[in-house]
């Protein structure tokens, strides 16, 4: 039995009405997304009373120093950087000397021919403690800089 054309015309306009109608954008949403679905953006840190790169091994690790007290030394987690320490830098030296540090082969920090390891980055600070002549200091850390 033969369809009739008419039928198949139908059907075919119903598929192409179908696809074009699945293709066109959905109007977008216009209530703001929930807060605990966005970040605020991270604002710069202040001026540094003082900035040094520290060698390590054949680099150097990069520091930047904020006020004045006892030491806290804050550390960035994996691919970061110190800069994302624009809410807690002010906060904490407005009462410590807040030591940032780009961990190595991260932000503004070399990367030594020996790579990445958690050790080597534990000495890195060690490191950046002894130049600064600091023989303590409290630190505050996530991801790998915990």
């Amino acid at each position: 039995m033969r369809p009739r054309l008419p039928l198949v015309a139908g059907l075919m306009a119903a598929a192409v009405l179908a696809a074009a109608a699945a293709a066109a954008p959905v109007a977008a949403d216009k209530r703001p997304p929930a807060r605990w679905q966005t970040l605020p953006e991270v604002p710069p840190l202040p001026a540094a009373d003082l900035e040094v790169d520290v060698a390590v091994e054949d680099s150097t690790v990069h520091v930047a120093s904020f006020g004045h007290g006892p030491p806290v030394v804050l550390l960035h987690g994996g691919c970061g950087h110190g800069g994302q320490f624009g809410f807690q830098v002010p906060a904490l030296a407005a009462a410590h000397q807040v030591i940032v540090i780009d961990a190595r082969g991260q932000g503004r920090s070399g990367l030594p021919a020996s790579g990445l390891s958690y050790h080597a980055m534990a000495e890195d600070v060690i490191a950046v403690l002894d130049a600064l002549a600091l023989p303590r200091a409290a630190v505050i850390g996530w991801s790998d800089g915990a």
